[in-house]
């Protein structure tokens, strides 16, 4: 054997070295996979608190003038919520000029309407004086803002023929 007995040790401690490093990464990560995935399940059974909501943007599914409340589809979550109106309730139709000027701000026009002007798929932004996470309905609204020029005809159209 003509090889020189250093580089016979020091390839056998490299490759222990690759060999120990091999099988610290392959089988001595179990535990700690096993350690992330418990406290993952933990994190999953915890109940999760909603966050604070006092507003909501979605679509108009009922409009009640008789009864002074207003059914919206979350545009969040899908979920609908009874808006109780009150006469402190601002009650507004936003809309923009048919000509924006060439420099300088777009004035959009307020127009104050009533509960009977809203109809299934106008699309609204409503504010409310309490926390309205997690509840199906809710009173203290502060104002309602009634886009007109964010829903299409046809998208107002399928809301419309929909059930909910």
């Amino acid at each position: 054997m003509g090889e020189n007995p250093k580089i016979i040790i020091i390839s056998i401690v490299v490759f222990s070295l690759f060999i120990g490093i091999f099988l610290r990464i392959a089988y001595w990560q179990e535990p700690i996979i096993e350690e992330r995935a418990e406290v993952q399940e933990e994190k999953l059974e915890e109940p999760v608190e909603e966050e604070e909501r006092f507003g909501l943007n979605g679509w108009i599914m009922e409009a009640n003038p008789e009864n002074s409340f207003l059914i919206v589809k979350s545009a969040k979550d899908g979920k609908s919520l009874k808006a109780f109106i009150d006469e402190e309730t601002r009650l507004l139709k936003i809309e923009f000029p048919e000509e924006y000027p060439e420099q300088g701000y777009v004035i959009t026009v307020k127009t104050e309407i009533g509960v009977a002007d809203f109809q299934k798929g106008d699309f609204v932004s409503l504010r409310s004086k309490e926390n309205i996470a997690g509840k199906t309905e809710f009173d203290r609204v502060i104002y309602v803002y009634l886009y007109p020029f964010i829903v299409s005809a046809d998208e107002k159209q399928k809301i419309q023929e929909s059930s909910d």
